[in-house]
């Protein structure tokens, strides 16, 4: 049941019955019209969250036990999804987004050439928290801390841009061996917009 308050929630089926219901001389309802050009954000969020809901839906219909068949279950209702994308665009490319049953996310990729790789069997270094989404950190001690993953962020990386307020060798010092490390690496790049007000910054 809708509450009192502001919105910003796509009318669905749903939404427009529940509105529907509502007695216009006990409520103010306010609606507006999705611009064509904000279209692409919100609904792909809105979509986003439905097929979350699916998936959920199709996990649940396995037991514990039947993680692969669950798994399997999943990638079929998303690649039927891509499909049902390729043909309403008349887009083959789209085809090339469909997912391999095997399930597999790519999470490195290096050359062996003119590498310590080539020579020594070193596991990349990443960070445990996800790069594609956000991350809170919290403080708990369940959860990775935020200096032992910005360490594996610099490490990880090719380029760092680095936007702070000020800088303060105190901060600067339980980092520097993974900045220096990053700094000594061909084609690595290091970017800091700071500023010197109140001569805050430590030389």
């Amino acid at each position: 049941m809708l509450k009192d308050g502001i919105y910003e929630q796509i009318v669905n089926n749903r939404i427009n019955a529940e509105l529907a219901s509502l007695d216009l001389e006990k409520y103010d309802i306010t609606l507006e019209s999705l611009s064509a050009d904000d279209a692409r954000r919100v609904l792909s969020i809105y979509i986003s969250y439905v097929v979350q809901q699916g998936l959920r839906y199709v996990r649940e219909e396995y037991k514990s036990d039947q993680d692969r068949e669950a798994l399997i279950s999943q990638i079929k209702l998303c690649n039927e999804i891509i499909t049902e994308v390729a043909e309403y665009t008349n887009e083959s490319d789209f085809e090339d987004n469909k997912i391999l049953e095997e399930g597999e996310i790519l999470t490195s990729l290096y050359s062996k050439l003119n590498s310590a790789r080539s020579v020594v069997d070193k596991k990349a270094v990443r960070p445990e928290t996800s790069i594609t989404e956000n991350t809170l950190f919290t403080g708990s001690p369940s959860e990775p801390s935020m200096m032992s993953e910005l360490k594996k962020e610099i490490v990880s990386s090719d380029r760092v841009d680095l936007l702070v307020s000020f800088i303060k060798w105190s901060a600067i010092r339980p980092l520097r061996k993974e900045l220096e490390e990053f700094v000594s690496r061909p084609g690595s790049k290091l970017r800091i917009i700071t500023t010197t007000y109140t001569k805050a910054s430590d030389y």
